[in-house]
């Protein structure tokens, strides 16, 4: 307790030390600061509502050009009048050339996109476009969900100004809206040409994240050193009390043992009010954002830029999603604390609540070698101590789920692992997320009541497109915190033992006639890769070359925990000298994931062992629809 209210303690002083340098930090030209929109208790004053434009540097003494954004406060309210000072500035020259749009003010660059920060679906724009050889110019706005009220007004020297009044059709409703701001030039004979500009309104609420419905949305994925994604956690904030949120626990499979990890973290803030990024180990605690993105789902994007820059002082900014990557963890093995979340800067009284996120390492693996595939990865390792942990299930008690088990034995340290192919599982199953494990486990176990295993972890990665119907349940469990739990409503998993009576095993069903949760020991995410939704899904198993000892029975299914990691160990129901084990997915077929092929009875026909593993195959589409093939052994 002591250490931690130490670390409290030096943290609100790196937060008092880093707001005050802010005021006084020299601010990069081609970089917009987001100020806060909302007045809050802190010692700030507020900007308000403000707009900004995504361009690019337009520098003469250099050709390169760079992404910039420039930006301005906005009108509280349509009572201020207009002023030149709070207006967007730009110019047109569609006429005879079609070109773009370009803000004045020697800023040069073309605009890509707009965005406009205003709070409880209210806000004004003021806009000034200078007249190109004498063309006459209007502006239209047109976003979804808005009302938007457009009134010219006269200014001197020459030109069009507008001032555009939205207003939110659901006020309370925070986020982003892509529309179009039309900009149409015409001359005097009625020829006319326009372009459109993408219009991004971001509502926020007049408040921190706090409020109902504008709490921080975090989105936390781990990579490993070979970027792939390790883990996926999202989850909401509302700033109002402390929290503490776990992103699980990494098992470090590495035969050096020193494995490096990597955070990318996504923060979408729908408050008024900045918040602040720091970590608990480095020094200084406090990390700039990497970049800053639309508050848009990535179908809504199209040729908007994807990322974009502003002075790092905007912080975890209004109505933006901030994005931290390529933050360095802490792999130490044990129970790690990485960062702490606050309104940036620290508010001047009340309490200052704070966001925990911790992770567990776990190590003392050695890998022997992985097989990859598009739509699968298995990789074998070696427990470096053999099950022998205080507190844990022992060699002893593992082995003796198989028939005659006394021990475990594991293969040498240079065990060259290979024997994973695809397999055709019949249609009903998913093609790509078909593969059948057969691997060489000779003379690995060589004295009486030695039982071979061979630990590994599965990952396989289920396409959107297999899954369709119910990509929105998967989004929806996965925002809500429980997507592994949800997987018996999504998909099947299917166990298959060529050499086994029972042939088949619905792994959902299986867990649970063991008294286990799918999410005790599978862990389940999305991620997008190359523009493709995948579902991935992956599990630590303990493959024996091993019968079951219950009569009448052949493989098995177990659940074992070692080193806090759950463990599904599967005996492949025939001691040959060989570990043979097959997966494959389904589209969901229990409604929810009882009954069926997890009844403990075993009985049923189906595609049976009496009509052989050949015509079993054949006829599994019909084994899906019935499920009333025998299950493994689960008692």
């Amino acid at each position: 307790m002591r250490n931690v209210l130490v670390k409290f303690f030096v943290l609100l002083l790196c937060v008092w030390g880093f707001g005050a340098e802010a005021e006084g930090a020299d601010q990069n030209p081609y970089e917009y600061e987001i100020g806060d929109v909302s007045k809050w208790d802190g010692p700030h004053i507020p900007v308000g509502p403000q707009w900004f434009a995504v361009t690019y540097t337009d520098d003469d003494d250099d050709d390169t050009q760079w992404p910039a954004t420039y930006g301005g406060a906005l009108p509280e309210n349509d009572i201020v009048p207009w002023s030149s000072e709070r207006s967007m500035n730009t110019s047109a020259d569609l006429l005879p050339n079609f070109s773009s749009i370009y803000l004045n003010d020697g800023h040069g660059g073309a605009i890509q996109s707009i965005g406009l920060i205003i709070k409880e679906g209210n806000g004004v724009l003021d806009l000034f476009c200078s007249n190109i050889a004498g063309h006459s110019m209007d502006v239209l706005a047109n976003v979804p969900g808005y009302n938007v009220t457009n009134t010219t007004v006269p200014v001197q020297p020459s030109g069009n100004a507008w001032r555009l009044s939205f207003k939110a059709n659901s006020p309370r409703s925070y986020g982003s809206r892509l529309g179009y701001l039309t900009f149409r030039q015409s001359d005097g004979s009625g020829y006319r040409q326009s372009i459109n500009i993408p219009l991004i309104v971001a509502n926020v609420s007049d408040s921190t994240a706090a409020l109902r419905g504008s709490e921080l949305y975090l989105d936390m994925t781990i990579f490993d050193d070979k970027n792939n994604p390790v883990t996926r956690k999202k989850f909401r904030w509302g700033v109002g009390a402390d929290a503490t949120r776990d992103l699980g626990t990494l098992v470090v499979i590495d035969r050096d043992q020193q494995a490096k990890y990597n955070l990318t973290a996504q923060i979408t803030n729908r408050s008024g009010v900045r918040y602040l990024w720091q970590r608990y180990d480095i020094q200084p605690p406090i990390m700039p954002p990497s970049h800053w993105e639309y508050d848009l789902t990535p179908d809504l994007y199209g040729t908007l830029p994807r990322q974009i820059w502003f002075d790092p002082q905007s912080q975890i900014a209004p109505g933006l999603v901030t994005t931290y990557a390529n933050i360095s963890m802490d792999m130490t093995y044990g129970t790690r604390d990485l960062i702490q979340l606050y309104p940036f800067p620290q508010q001047a009284s009340g309490a200052l609540h704070s966001l925990r996120l911790t992770y567990r390492v776990v190590g003392g693996m050695s890998l022997y070698d992985s097989v990859d595939d598009p739509s699968w990865t298995v990789s074998a390792f070696r427990v470096e101590n053999n099950f022998e942990s205080p507190g844990n299930a022992t060699e002893k008690e593992i082995a003796q789920h198989a028939k005659g088990g006394s021990s475990v034995v594991m293969p040498a340290d240079d065990y060259p692992f290979e024997g994973v192919e695809y397999r055709y599982f019949g249609a009903e199953a998913f093609d790509s997320n078909s593969f059948i494990i057969s691997a060489d486990a000779t003379g690995v176990a060589n004295n009486p009541g030695e039982v071979a295993l061979l630990p590994m972890r599965v990952r396989m990665r289920i396409s959107r497109l297999d899954i369709a119907g119910r990509w929105n349940n998967v989004i929806n469990a996965e925002n809500g915190g429980n997507l592994a739990a949800a997987l018996p409503n999504i998909c099947t998993i299917w166990l298959y033992s060529q050499n086994t009576n029972e042939l088949y095993a619905n792994l959902f069903d299986a867990l649970k006639n063991r008294g286990k949760k799918v999410e005790d020991c599978i862990q389940a995410f999305t991620y997008t890769e190359n523009g493709q939704d995948y579902l991935y899904v992956d599990f630590m198993v303990l493959l024996a070359d091993a019968e079951s000892r219950n009569s009448g029975k052949t493989a098995f299914v177990q659940v074992v925990e070692h080193d806090t990691v759950q463990y599904i160990y599967i005996g492949d129901g025939n001691v040959d000298g060989e570990w043979t084990l097959g997966f494959f997915v389904t589209a969901e077929t229990s409604g929810g994931g009882g009954g069926g092929g997890g009844d403990k009875t075993g009985g049923g026909s189906g595609c049976g062992v009496g009509w052989g593993i050949g015509m079993a195959l054949l006829c599994l589409p019909l084994f899906l629809r019935t499920r009333k093939t025998p299950n493994y052994d689960d008692r």
